[in-house]
């Protein structure tokens, strides 16, 4: 599920046809950009205001922005929100790996392994069990 939470109004429903469509030991991988990074914090103010342009905005924005209309109209959760959500459902322990850890108006200069967690990078993957 690559960027689909934020496009979603409920994660549980979605995370429990998963659940159901996924053999014992398989695994569900969730990758998005969560509300409380940096990126996540710039879309939504960035589709508060209504564009990439605006002056609040100059100097702090990536050199090639996400599309307004979809960052203006998802549902940015956090990343322990959708863990607590997939918990819930029955899901085995999560792990967690995260990238673009840079500010996002320097994040595209460099190549950037993914490292475990999701406490400083912007763009989180979470990797759960069917048990």
């Amino acid at each position: 599920m690559n960027g689909v939470p934020s496009y979603l109004r409920e994660l549980a429903p979605a995370f429990r046809e998963a659940q159901r469509v996924l053999k014992p030991g398989g695994h569900l991988v969730v990758l998005d950009v969560g509300a409380e990074g940096s990126y996540g914090l710039l879309y939504r103010l960035a589709g508060q205001l209504g564009s990439w342009d605006h002056p609040q905005l100059q100097g702090c924005k990536p050199e090639v922005p996400y599309p307004l209309e979809p960052a203006a109209h998802a549902n940015w959760r956090t990343t322990p929100a959708k863990i607590e959500v997939l918990l819930q459902i029955g899901f085995g322990e999560p792990e967690t790996f995260q990238t673009l850890t840079r500010h996002p108006a320097y994040s595209n200069q460099d190549v950037e392994e993914p490292c475990d967690g999701f406490d400083r990078g912007d763009y989180v993957a979470i990797r759960v069990e069917k048990v």
